[in-house]
Protein backbone atom coordinates (compact mmCIF):
# COMPACT_ATOMS: atom_id res chain seq x y z
CA UNK A 1 0.00 0.00 0.00
CA UNK A 2 1.50 3.33 -1.13
CA UNK A 3 1.75 5.91 2.17
CA UNK A 4 -1.22 7.93 2.21
CA UNK A 5 -0.20 11.45 0.36
CA UNK A 6 -1.05 14.43 2.63
CA UNK A 7 -1.96 17.67 1.15
CA UNK A 8 -1.84 20.87 2.70
CA UNK A 9 -5.68 20.61 4.70
CA UNK A 10 -4.88 17.09 5.50
CA UNK A 11 -3.96 16.21 9.22
CA UNK A 12 -4.43 13.76 11.61
CA UNK A 13 -3.76 14.53 15.39
CA UNK A 14 -0.25 13.30 16.44
CA UNK A 15 -1.38 11.55 19.31
CA UNK A 16 -3.61 9.11 17.37
CA UNK A 17 -0.32 8.20 14.92
CA UNK A 18 1.61 7.45 18.45
CA UNK A 19 -1.05 5.61 19.32
CA UNK A 20 -1.82 3.65 16.49
CA UNK A 21 0.28 0.73 17.38
CA UNK A 22 -1.44 0.21 20.48
CA UNK A 23 -5.25 0.74 18.86
CA UNK A 24 -4.00 -1.88 16.54
CA UNK A 25 -3.19 -4.45 19.41
CA UNK A 26 -5.98 -3.73 21.36
CA UNK A 27 -8.33 -4.22 18.22
CA UNK A 28 -6.86 -7.33 16.92
CA UNK A 29 -7.07 -8.85 20.60
CA UNK A 30 -11.20 -7.86 20.48
CA UNK A 31 -11.05 -9.24 17.04
CA UNK A 32 -9.36 -12.90 18.60
CA UNK A 33 -12.24 -13.25 20.56
CA UNK A 34 -15.86 -12.04 19.55
CA UNK A 35 -18.97 -12.68 21.46
CA UNK A 36 -22.38 -12.61 19.96
CA UNK A 37 -25.10 -10.67 20.93
CA UNK A 38 -25.15 -9.69 24.57
CA UNK A 39 -23.07 -12.29 26.01
CA UNK A 40 -20.24 -9.82 25.31
CA UNK A 41 -18.74 -10.34 29.36
CA UNK A 42 -15.11 -10.51 28.43
CA UNK A 43 -15.54 -7.76 25.77
CA UNK A 44 -17.22 -5.19 28.31
CA UNK A 45 -14.91 -5.91 31.22
CA UNK A 46 -11.70 -5.71 28.92
CA UNK A 47 -13.19 -2.60 27.24
CA UNK A 48 -13.23 -1.31 30.89
CA UNK A 49 -10.34 -2.27 32.24
CA UNK A 50 -8.50 -0.62 29.06
CA UNK A 51 -10.53 2.62 30.03
CA UNK A 52 -8.98 2.69 33.50
CA UNK A 53 -5.90 2.42 32.17
CA UNK A 54 -6.67 5.05 29.86
CA UNK A 55 -7.73 7.54 32.59
CA UNK A 56 -11.77 7.32 32.35
CA UNK A 57 -13.11 6.28 35.74
CA UNK A 58 -16.95 6.80 35.82
CA UNK A 59 -17.92 3.60 34.03
CA UNK A 60 -21.21 1.94 34.05
CA UNK A 61 -21.28 -2.24 33.52
CA UNK A 62 -24.50 -2.48 35.31
CA UNK A 63 -27.08 -0.07 33.17
CA UNK A 64 -26.77 -2.10 29.81
CA UNK A 65 -26.36 -6.01 30.30
CA UNK A 66 -23.37 -6.72 28.32
CA UNK A 67 -22.35 -3.26 27.57
CA UNK A 68 -20.75 -0.53 29.21
CA UNK A 69 -21.78 3.36 29.16
CA UNK A 70 -18.46 5.61 30.34
CA UNK A 71 -18.61 9.51 31.19
CA UNK A 72 -16.40 11.87 30.48
CA UNK A 73 -17.10 15.23 32.44
CA UNK A 74 -14.56 18.44 31.58
CA UNK A 75 -15.24 21.57 33.44
CA UNK A 76 -12.99 24.69 33.18
CA UNK A 77 -13.77 28.10 35.04
CA UNK A 78 -15.51 30.30 33.16
CA UNK A 79 -13.43 33.23 32.74
CA UNK A 80 -16.20 35.61 30.51
CA UNK A 81 -19.79 34.47 32.38
CA UNK A 82 -21.51 36.80 29.18
CA UNK A 83 -20.12 34.45 26.31
CA UNK A 84 -22.59 31.86 25.14
CA UNK A 85 -20.15 29.56 24.40
CA UNK A 86 -18.18 29.62 27.72
CA UNK A 87 -21.58 28.84 29.36
CA UNK A 88 -22.26 26.10 26.91
CA UNK A 89 -21.99 22.68 28.94
CA UNK A 90 -23.17 20.12 25.62
CA UNK A 91 -24.16 16.58 26.58
CA UNK A 92 -22.66 14.34 23.27
CA UNK A 93 -22.87 10.85 22.87
CA UNK A 94 -20.50 8.47 20.92
CA UNK A 95 -21.64 4.82 19.94
CA UNK A 96 -19.49 1.70 18.91
CA UNK A 97 -20.97 -1.75 18.46
CA UNK A 98 -18.98 -4.45 20.25
CA UNK A 99 -20.79 -7.57 19.41
CA UNK A 100 -19.53 -9.93 16.50
CA UNK A 101 -21.45 -11.49 14.08
CA UNK A 102 -22.52 -15.56 14.18
CA UNK A 103 -20.75 -16.36 11.19
CA UNK A 104 -17.18 -18.62 10.86
CA UNK A 105 -14.20 -16.70 9.72
CA UNK A 106 -12.32 -17.65 6.88
CA UNK A 107 -8.88 -16.09 6.89
CA UNK A 108 -5.24 -16.96 7.75
CA UNK A 109 -4.51 -13.58 9.87
CA UNK A 110 -2.49 -14.59 13.00
CA UNK A 111 -5.53 -12.68 15.25
CA UNK A 112 -8.16 -14.20 13.83
CA UNK A 113 -11.18 -15.53 15.49
CA UNK A 114 -10.99 -18.35 17.81
CA UNK A 115 -14.45 -18.70 18.39
CA UNK A 116 -15.81 -20.82 15.13
CA UNK A 117 -19.34 -19.41 16.02
CA UNK A 118 -18.18 -16.09 15.77
CA UNK A 119 -16.08 -13.57 13.79
CA UNK A 120 -16.32 -9.34 13.76
CA UNK A 121 -17.04 -9.19 9.96
CA UNK A 122 -19.20 -6.00 10.35
CA UNK A 123 -16.11 -3.84 11.73
CA UNK A 124 -17.48 -3.98 15.21
CA UNK A 125 -13.67 -4.55 16.49
CA UNK A 126 -12.64 -1.50 14.38
CA UNK A 127 -15.00 0.39 16.51
CA UNK A 128 -14.33 -0.57 20.07
CA UNK A 129 -10.88 0.52 19.08
CA UNK A 130 -11.83 3.91 17.63
CA UNK A 131 -13.80 4.77 21.29
CA UNK A 132 -11.12 3.86 23.42
CA UNK A 133 -8.60 6.00 21.40
CA UNK A 134 -10.91 8.93 21.20
CA UNK A 135 -11.40 8.16 24.87
CA UNK A 136 -8.10 8.28 25.61
CA UNK A 137 -7.58 11.49 23.79
CA UNK A 138 -10.60 13.62 25.94
CA UNK A 139 -9.70 11.91 29.34
CA UNK A 140 -6.13 14.50 29.48
CA UNK A 141 -7.32 16.96 26.84
CA UNK A 142 -8.64 20.12 27.61
CA UNK A 143 -10.04 20.30 24.12
CA UNK A 144 -13.20 19.06 25.70
CA UNK A 145 -13.99 22.05 27.01
CA UNK A 146 -17.06 22.55 29.35
CA UNK A 147 -18.60 19.13 27.73
CA UNK A 148 -19.19 16.04 28.43
CA UNK A 149 -18.46 12.96 26.57
CA UNK A 150 -21.05 9.53 27.30
CA UNK A 151 -19.29 6.56 25.67
CA UNK A 152 -22.01 3.55 24.43
CA UNK A 153 -20.48 0.50 24.09
CA UNK A 154 -23.18 -1.10 22.90
CA UNK A 155 -24.15 -4.86 22.80
CA UNK A 156 -26.52 -7.14 20.73
CA UNK A 157 -26.54 -5.41 17.54
CA UNK A 158 -27.03 -7.87 15.34
CA UNK A 159 -29.48 -8.75 17.08
CA UNK A 160 -31.53 -5.30 16.24
CA UNK A 161 -32.09 -5.06 20.02
CA UNK A 162 -29.20 -3.17 21.20
CA UNK A 163 -29.61 0.32 21.06
CA UNK A 164 -33.47 -0.21 22.95
CA UNK A 165 -31.94 -1.57 25.72
CA UNK A 166 -28.92 1.40 25.83
CA UNK A 167 -32.62 3.79 24.93
CA UNK A 168 -34.23 1.22 27.85
CA UNK A 169 -31.43 1.69 30.51
CA UNK A 170 -32.52 5.45 30.55
CA UNK A 171 -29.09 6.91 30.27
CA UNK A 172 -30.48 9.29 27.70
CA UNK A 173 -32.33 11.28 30.74
CA UNK A 174 -30.09 10.47 32.99
CA UNK A 175 -27.50 12.23 31.95
CA UNK A 176 -29.25 14.48 28.97
CA UNK A 177 -27.67 13.30 25.92
CA UNK A 178 -28.30 16.17 23.42
CA UNK A 179 -26.47 14.52 20.51
CA UNK A 180 -25.16 11.49 19.15
CA UNK A 181 -22.43 10.60 16.92
CA UNK A 182 -21.76 7.16 15.42
CA UNK A 183 -19.28 5.26 12.78
CA UNK A 184 -19.21 2.58 10.11
CA UNK A 185 -16.68 0.64 8.20
CA UNK A 186 -17.62 0.71 4.96
CA UNK A 187 -15.86 -1.14 2.08
CA UNK A 188 -17.86 0.07 -0.59
CA UNK A 189 -15.63 3.42 -0.06
CA UNK A 190 -11.74 3.50 -0.79
CA UNK A 191 -9.49 4.54 2.35
CA UNK A 192 -9.50 8.12 3.19
CA UNK A 193 -13.10 8.58 1.72
CA UNK A 194 -15.67 9.13 3.93
CA UNK A 195 -19.70 9.97 3.90
CA UNK A 196 -23.09 9.97 5.02
CA UNK A 197 -26.52 8.63 3.86
CA UNK A 198 -28.71 11.61 2.54
CA UNK A 199 -30.15 13.47 5.81
CA UNK A 200 -33.69 11.97 7.18
CA UNK A 201 -35.67 14.59 9.26
CA UNK A 202 -37.66 12.71 12.01
CA UNK A 203 -35.80 9.53 11.52
CA UNK A 204 -37.77 6.52 12.71
CA UNK A 205 -37.69 2.93 13.60
CA UNK A 206 -36.27 1.52 10.68
CA UNK A 207 -35.28 4.36 8.88
CA UNK A 208 -32.16 3.92 7.04
CA UNK A 209 -28.79 5.34 9.14
CA UNK A 210 -27.76 8.66 8.25
CA UNK A 211 -28.25 11.78 9.16
CA UNK A 212 -31.77 12.84 10.61
CA UNK A 213 -30.63 16.99 11.07
CA UNK A 214 -29.45 18.41 8.23
CA UNK A 215 -27.77 21.35 9.80
CA UNK A 216 -25.11 18.83 11.85
CA UNK A 217 -24.84 16.78 8.61
CA UNK A 218 -23.85 19.81 6.60
CA UNK A 219 -21.39 20.89 9.50
CA UNK A 220 -19.57 17.47 9.47
CA UNK A 221 -19.26 17.61 5.66
CA UNK A 222 -17.79 21.02 5.78
CA UNK A 223 -15.68 19.97 8.56
CA UNK A 224 -14.69 16.37 6.48
CA UNK A 225 -14.09 18.11 3.17
CA UNK A 226 -12.49 21.31 4.71
CA UNK A 227 -9.42 18.75 6.28
CA UNK A 228 -9.47 16.43 3.09
CA UNK A 229 -10.30 18.22 0.14
CA UNK A 230 -13.92 17.30 -1.31
CA UNK A 231 -13.47 13.68 0.93
CA UNK A 232 -17.24 13.53 2.00
CA UNK A 233 -20.51 12.47 0.11
CA UNK A 234 -24.35 12.91 1.49
CA UNK A 235 -25.53 11.05 -1.43
CA UNK A 236 -24.63 8.07 -0.69
CA UNK A 237 -27.51 5.02 -0.54
CA UNK A 238 -28.16 3.36 2.61
CA UNK A 239 -26.22 0.85 4.16
CA UNK A 240 -26.46 -3.30 2.71
CA UNK A 241 -26.29 -4.00 6.43
CA UNK A 242 -29.40 -2.84 8.80
CA UNK A 243 -28.16 -1.00 11.71
CA UNK A 244 -30.15 0.70 14.86
CA UNK A 245 -28.70 3.44 14.88
CA UNK A 246 -31.66 5.26 13.77
CA UNK A 247 -33.18 4.07 16.91
CA UNK A 248 -31.20 6.59 18.85
CA UNK A 249 -31.86 9.16 15.85
CA UNK A 250 -35.60 9.07 16.70
CA UNK A 251 -35.16 10.43 19.80
CA UNK A 252 -31.99 12.72 19.48
CA UNK A 253 -30.38 15.02 16.23
CA UNK A 254 -27.82 12.40 15.04
CA UNK A 255 -25.04 11.32 12.15
CA UNK A 256 -23.21 8.45 11.00
CA UNK A 257 -19.83 8.70 9.33
CA UNK A 258 -19.24 6.10 7.33
CA UNK A 259 -15.29 5.49 6.25
CA UNK A 260 -13.69 3.98 3.25
CA UNK A 261 -11.52 1.36 4.24
CA UNK A 262 -11.15 -0.62 1.31
CA UNK A 263 -7.68 -1.02 -0.13
CA UNK A 264 -5.61 -3.85 -1.46
CA UNK A 265 -5.43 -5.87 1.05
CA UNK A 266 -9.06 -5.01 2.43
CA UNK A 267 -11.58 -5.75 -0.39
CA UNK A 268 -14.08 -8.32 1.30
CA UNK A 269 -17.74 -6.41 1.70
CA UNK A 270 -19.61 -6.21 5.24
CA UNK A 271 -20.22 -9.20 6.36
CA UNK A 272 -18.00 -11.53 4.59
CA UNK A 273 -16.76 -14.46 6.17
CA UNK A 274 -13.22 -12.82 4.72
CA UNK A 275 -13.54 -9.22 6.13
CA UNK A 276 -10.77 -8.05 8.43
CA UNK A 277 -10.82 -4.15 9.21
CA UNK A 278 -8.17 -1.60 7.66
CA UNK A 279 -6.19 -0.40 10.65
CA UNK A 280 -4.33 1.91 8.68
CA UNK A 281 -7.88 4.13 8.76
CA UNK A 282 -7.87 4.04 12.69
CA UNK A 283 -6.05 7.57 13.57
CA UNK A 284 -7.93 9.61 10.63
CA UNK A 285 -11.19 8.25 12.04
CA UNK A 286 -10.31 9.30 15.56
CA UNK A 287 -9.27 12.28 14.48
CA UNK A 288 -12.24 13.38 12.52
CA UNK A 289 -14.18 12.25 15.93
CA UNK A 290 -11.66 14.71 17.77
CA UNK A 291 -12.53 17.76 15.29
CA UNK A 292 -16.21 17.02 15.42
CA UNK A 293 -16.59 17.40 18.93
CA UNK A 294 -14.42 19.81 19.67
CA UNK A 295 -16.00 22.35 17.11
CA UNK A 296 -19.61 20.83 18.14
CA UNK A 297 -19.15 22.22 21.50
CA UNK A 298 -18.76 25.30 20.30
CA UNK A 299 -21.63 25.86 18.59
CA UNK A 300 -19.58 25.77 15.42
CA UNK A 301 -22.22 24.50 13.07
CA UNK A 302 -24.75 27.34 13.94
CA UNK A 303 -21.98 30.11 13.17
CA UNK A 304 -18.86 28.60 11.69
CA UNK A 305 -17.70 31.86 10.49
CA UNK A 306 -17.17 32.86 14.37
CA UNK A 307 -14.87 29.34 14.93
CA UNK A 308 -11.83 28.66 13.50
CA UNK A 309 -10.09 25.46 13.75
CA UNK A 310 -6.12 25.46 14.57
CA UNK A 311 -4.59 21.33 13.14
CA UNK A 312 -1.22 19.80 13.14
CA UNK A 313 -0.17 18.59 9.82
CA UNK A 314 1.62 15.50 10.48
CA UNK A 315 3.05 12.78 7.72
CA UNK A 316 1.05 9.35 8.16
CA UNK A 317 2.37 6.92 6.56
CA UNK A 318 0.12 3.64 6.44
CA UNK A 319 3.61 1.53 5.14
CA UNK A 320 4.61 1.04 8.66
CA UNK A 321 1.88 -1.17 9.32
CA UNK A 322 2.35 -2.93 6.42
CA UNK A 323 5.52 -3.23 4.95
CA UNK A 324 4.73 -6.18 2.65
CA UNK A 325 2.91 -4.13 0.43
CA UNK A 326 4.91 -2.32 -2.07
Amino acid sequence: MRAMKLVGKDWVFPEFVLWQSQLLKIRRDFHARPELGFQTHRTAKRIADILLRFGVHHIDLKSVPGGVIAVIKRRRPVMFPDDKWENMQPVIALRARIDASPVTERSDIFYRSRNPRAAHTQGHDGEIAWLLGVARDFAHDIKLGNSTLVLIFEPGSETGRGADAVINSGIFEKYGIETIFGVCADPTLPMGTYGFTAPEPGAVPGAASGGNDPERVGYARDLINDLFTDAARTDLPPLPVPDDFSRYQSIVPGIMLRFGVRGPKHQASLGSPEFDFNDSVLPIVCSLTGGYVMTLRQGWYESPALYEIYYTVVWYDCRQFYPSEG
